[in-house]
């Protein structure tokens, strides 16, 4: 179940569910897909899509279309073995809640955004609307069998609301590496169709509030006043603020140099990100984007780019290591990221390689999708019907901890001891635990060891007390372990 129109290029974010929706498919598992179209004339349609049953529901205010939206989900629940919902919109979170507990069915809820801290972004006024979003956002959590996140904030807010660590799985955001890859035969299409004789630097996203684009434009304006006359910038995409945007680079000075494409459909987004030299993710540091898993940055790492991007919340995992990451709204570091790839295609073309390598192992749908189907077998095996195991296709559960193609291993752990706090290096005695069971061990972390405390503000080793709940982060390289990070987290009980 998912809250917004499938079929409305207004709400493009919906990629996330019908691509999920289709790598189940392509599993072989049969499904319902419920949506709630903005067109009042598409309520009630069902059809077939791809071999995936469509069926569209009221998102309008009433009790009374609540009412038959609850007795039209509890009658599509009635066969299936769970029910999946995302977001916590209460036209999809009532129904999905009831239906399951009418009908005894797990359920999984699937949180890619906070959406209160979104939604008073652009309606900062209207508090009884907000405080409804956040009542339902608050309890949601604790209401189901499984959560999935988009982000390591998301995860962390649930533990912090009493959610079990066992019950939370990763499903950041994806590429669909059929759609989105290196492709040469794109070469020059976009840059001849602008007219573009020069390098192009690109950022792609919808342009509504909490997406910054104001700061790319800014940066632009930063390197283009040093007379670079080969750069062209571009950005792809459109939205509410397309028109402010454009009277603040007008307002720059920054003239044909910097070009809007505006709505492109999603198919041909690919083109355009080939055709870049560098492509850009710029955000703020706020509680809005230290829980997303930006989709561009997906589709820039399948398509093989030089990235450069504001280093907060999920992007330290996504782009850490194959592109530039810059201070979160620092006009001047954003410039400099850029200026640093301008001039250098070795290292673009470097980046770029080992972007497309991240994509493949982690950021796609596939990974995705088989992280939620692990999801779906904790919440029927939580739910007490074992009979119902979600099958992976001989890909088996997520292993615990994960690990990307350079190495890393995430644990979650529990300080047992400190053997000191002298200078470095520093031994922590802790207890690990794995899906595969529990086992005490140790690691020693040496001085190049970065300790942050809410995942942000470094801090020394003395933040870490006994009992506290760390991640551990080891890079092993030739089966040798060379640095760690050690992210610190509230205590809570396994």
């Amino acid at each position: 179940m998912h809250p917004h129109d499938l079929y409305s290029s207004s709400e493009p974010w919906t990629v996330r569910i019908k691509n999920i929706a289709c790598q189940f498919e392509a599993k072989g598992h049969s499904l319902k897909l419920v949506y709630f179209p903005l067109d009042k004339r598409d309520i009630g349609h069902s059809f077939l899509s791809d071999n995936i049953e469509l069926i569209a529901l009221d998102r309008r205010l009433g009790i009374f279309r609540l009412f038959r939206n609850i007795l039209s989900v509890m009658r599509l629940s009635a066969s299936c073995d769970i029910i999946h919902f995302q977001k916590c919109y209460y036209y999809v979170a009532l129904p999905a809640l009831i239906a399951a507990w009418i009908k005894n069915k797990p359920v999984h809820y699937d949180w890619d955004d906070w959406e209160t801290k979104i939604f008073y972004y652009s309606n900062p006024s209207q508090f009884l609307v907000g405080g409804f979003i956040n009542l339902f956002e608050k309890l949601v959590p604790m209401a189901v069998d499984t959560v999935s996140v988009s982000s390591g904030y998301l995860r962390q807010i649930c533990l912090l609301r009493g959610v079990l660590n066992k019950n939370i799985f990763s499903a950041p955001v994806g590429a669909n590496l059929e759609e989105f890859f290196p492709d040469p035969d794109s070469k020059g299409k976009v840059k001849g169709k602008y007219g573009i004789n020069g390098q192009l630097v690109l950022y792609v996203g919808q342009l509504h509030g909490g997406q910054y684009a104001e700061l790319f434009i800014a940066a632009a304006a930063d390197i283009l006043k040093e007379n670079k006359r080969d750069i062209y910038f571009m950005i792809v995409g459109d939205g509410y603020r397309l028109n402010e945007l454009k009277r603040i680079a007008s307002d720059m000075g920054l003239g044909p140099r910097f070009i809007f494409s505006g709505f492109i459909p999603h198919e041909k987004v690919p083109s355009y990100i080939n055709d870049a030299d560098i492509c850009v993710a710029c955000f703020e540091d706020n509680a809005i984007t230290r829980c997303k898993s930006p989709l561009k940055i997906a589709e820039y790492l399948a398509c093989a780019k030089a990235i450069v991007a504001s280093n907060v919340g999920e992007v330290r995992n996504m782009a850490g290591g194959v592109g530039v990451l810059t201070e979160p709204g620092n006009v001047s570091s954003l410039s400099e990221g850029i200026k640093s790839l301008l001039d250098n295609k070795a290292l673009r073309d470097r980046l770029g390689h080992y972007a497309r390598l991240r994509a493949e192992r982690k950021y796609n749908w596939l990974v995705t999708a088989d992280n939620i189907l692990s999801a779906y077998t904790e919440a029927i095996r939580v739910n007490g019907d074992c009979s119902g195991s979600i099958q992976l296709n001989g890909r088996g559960n997520m292993a615990y901890p994960e690990k990307t193609e350079h190495g890393f291993d995430i644990l979650t752990a529990r300080v047992f001891s400190i053997t000191s706090h002298a200078p470095a290096p520093y031994t922590i005695e802790v207890e690990l635990r794995k899906l595969i069971g529990e086992r005490p061990d140790s690691l020693t972390v040496d001085p190049r060891c970065t300790f942050y405390k809410d995942d942000k503000v470094p801090k020394t080793i003395n933040i870490v007390q006994p009992k506290d709940i760390i991640e551990v982060t080891y890079l092993v390289h030739n089966g040798i372990k060379v640095a760690f990070n050690i992210i610190v987290r509230p205590p809570k009980p396994f």
